[in-house]
């Protein structure tokens, strides 16, 4: 991945995070408020491919996790929002237009390969806010991904991921020198 996009993603998902939370938490603790931030199931299972992704969105992850604690003693919440495919324009686009994110979504088994829509996923947000979850899943079966990610990080669990790797990633990776690897 070039190094400049690699940067970028970091720079919106978390960077991006902490600069509007950072701006918020005066008014959200004068209120004993609560605070969403928004990660991924890519915190739970990273997907091949998307390493500044799924590095941004654990990060998210462990900064509301941080957070969370940091505040506790004024009163405020803090949850993490981990969802798996929303009915967006760019998953809609990237489906339609990108064959290798195609293929990965095609081989995933069941309900991971199933988007969710923008308003079920909003309910699933105020939901949430309402009752000051630490966690937020959408759909909900998205939190045993939390339990599991210790084995996903197993032989076995990235075995099982491995499978859905397209086979045009394949190719195009096995393309690099051993030496741009290292």
């Amino acid at each position: 991945m070039d190094p400049a996009a690699f940067k970028t993603i970091l720079d919106v998902n978390v960077l991006g995070v902490f600069y509007t939370v950072k701006a918020a938490l005066p008014s959200v603790v004068e209120r004993r408020g609560y605070v969403l931030i928004v990660s991924s199931a890519a915190a739970y299972a990273p997907v091949p491919g998307g390493a500044s992704y799924n590095l941004s969105k654990a990060g998210v992850e462990h900064f509301a996790n941080a957070l969370r604690l940091e505040v506790a003693h004024l009163g405020v919440d803090v949850g993490s929002a981990h969802m798996m495919w929303i009915d967006t324009p760019l998953v809609r686009e990237s489906k339609a237009e990108l064959a290798s994110f195609r293929e990965m979504i095609n081989k995933m088994p069941g309900p991971l390969s199933k988007t969710t829509s923008v308003e079920k996923c909003g309910e699933a947000f105020i939901k949430g806010i309402e009752g000051r979850k630490r966690q937020v899943n959408c759909p909900g079966w998205v939190g045993v991904m939390r339990w599991l990610k210790p084995l996903m990080s197993t032989r076995l669990g990235e075995a099982t991921t491995l499978k859905s790797v397209p086979s045009s990633y394949r190719k195009w990776t096995q393309k690099w020198p051993r030496s741009a690897a290292r």
